[in-house]
């Protein structure tokens, strides 16, 4: 606990399914730098059943169990780069030991997925005194969340869901339990479905410049309507009707494409920043990883009045630190 958090004195024994289960301890030894001498802090580490206690809360040990420390993962990261074809590669990728992420296209969300109860929100620590939490077994590669050569022709992922992974070919989120693939949507994977789902003739250069380097901004698809509408909305008298007729113009007329001369894009990605500010708390950490699912939800909880005002807070701030809001994303 090399910074200085201490857990209780552990018990011998852990009950389980009202059995116990022995608690494994290994002493371990950190060395640290100390003026010129180096000194040593000695302390236990205790295993459960479920893996490594890693601290607690609310009185309650966490443990972790994970696949690292496989000798099979290590080879199939280094096997797979040797491989000569799908049917190869495939059979490289069923050792199913890999915890991370030819003519044929293929892509598996995770490799190494053990079978769990449905019951559970693994989003949440769970109770480990039941082996109704405990791992049973793996899943069989055809099993896991996958697309094999879909008929959109492209596969792509952005550090997001599965589920949009191939535009109209990607696999069903209801085919699959919550915990196999909890990956919340992002805004450069709606972008990439996007590009991707409308390219033809691609080459390589294509792929690069037109659709790697994309500059547009997907999030403001949806926030730009909203703060149109709110002020469309305004009473022809109101004085924000007057005083934002401007730069809403600016955000109406916008390709949403960020560029380095862009005075919209500086807008947008300043007031966007302070409206996610008022984003909610994410129930669990799961819905804390969609992105879309939050700034949706931050819509939600605010009103069009509230929206106008982070508008025109923005523009007075870009005065304050520019002179005027009509600074070009460039200098920004």
């Amino acid at each position: 606990m090399a910074d200085g958090c201490t857990l209780p004195v552990p018990p011998t024994l852990l009950i389980s399914d009202n059995k116990m289960i022995p608690v494994k301890t290994k002493p371990a030894v950190i060395r640290y730098k100390k003026g010129g001498d180096f000194e040593e802090q000695q302390f236990s580490l205790y295993y459960t059943n479920h893996g490594p206690v890693m601290g607690s809360r609310n009185g309650t040990w966490l443990s972790l169990r994970e696949n690292n420390r496989s000798l099979n993962a290590l080879m199939q990261s280094w096997l797979r780069t040797k491989t000569k074809g799908f049917a190869d590669f495939k059979k490289i990728m069923n050792l199913r030991s890999n915890t991370s992420d030819n003519g044929n296209i293929a892509y598996w969300h995770g490799n190494f997925v053990p079978k769990r109860s449905k019951k559970f929100d693994y989003s949440l620590p769970v109770d480990g005194s039941t082996s109704e939490t405990d791992w049973h077994g793996i899943y069989d590669l055809d099993a896991i969340v996958h697309v094999y050569n879909p008929a959109t022709g492209f596969i792509q992922n952005c550090n997001s869901t599965p589920f949009t992974v191939s535009g109209k070919g990607s696999p069903k989120k209801e085919n699959y339990p919550t915990y196999m693939a909890p990956d919340g949507e992002n805004f450069r994977g709606l972008n990439a479905a996007r590009l991707l789902s409308n390219a033809n003739n691609l080459t390589i250069d294509k792929m690069i410049h037109d659709i790697g380097y994309s500059h547009y901004l997907t999030a403001f698809d949806y926030l730009i309507p909203a703060l149109i509408k709110d002020y469309d909305a305004l009473p022809s008298n109101d004085v924000l009707k007057k005083n934002l007729s401007e730069v809403i113009g600016s955000l109406k007329n916008w390709d949403r494409n960020s560029s380095a001369n862009s005075i919209a894009s500086t807008v947008a990605i300043e007031f966007g920043y302070r409206f996610l500010q008022k984003a909610p708390p994410s129930p669990n950490p799961y819905d804390a990883t969609n992105a879309v699912g939050q700034l949706l939800a931050t819509l939600n909880v605010t009103t069009p009045s509230e929206r106008l005002a982070i508008l025109s807070e923005t523009l007075k701030d870009l005065e304050k630190r520019f002179g005027s809001w009509k600074t070009p994303w460039g200098e920004v």
